[in-house]
C-alpha cells in the first residue's frame, strides 16, 4: 500500500496532480500523446472543463470543494 500524504494532497498542486495522474493510470505515453494533439484539443479546451465540472457537481460531496472561498 502506498502512503500519501493527505495534508500535501491540499497544499501542493503539483503533488495532487501526479497522484490523480497516478490514480487514473496516466503515464508518459498518455502525457505524449495529449502533446501531440495539443493543437487539436485546444479548441475544445472551454467544452471539455465546462463537462468535467457538470460531472463532479453532479455529486454532492465534490460540490463543496469548488465553491469560492469565502474568507481567509
Amino acid at each position: 500500500m502506498k502512503k500519501i500524504d493527505e495534508a500535501r494532497l491540499e497544499s501542493d498542486v503539483i503533488y495532487r496532480v501526479g497522484y490523480v495522474g497516478e490514480l487514473m493510470g496516466f503515464g508518459e505515453s498518455d502525457v505524449a500523446a495529449l502533446h501531440a494533439a495539443a493543437s487539436h484539443l485546444a479548441p475544445a479546451v472551454p467544452a471539455l472543463v465546462e463537462a468535467v465540472y457538470v460531472k463532479l457537481f453532479a455529486y454532492d460531496a465534490r460540490r463543496g470543494q469548488f465553491r469560492p472561498r469565502q474568507s481567509g
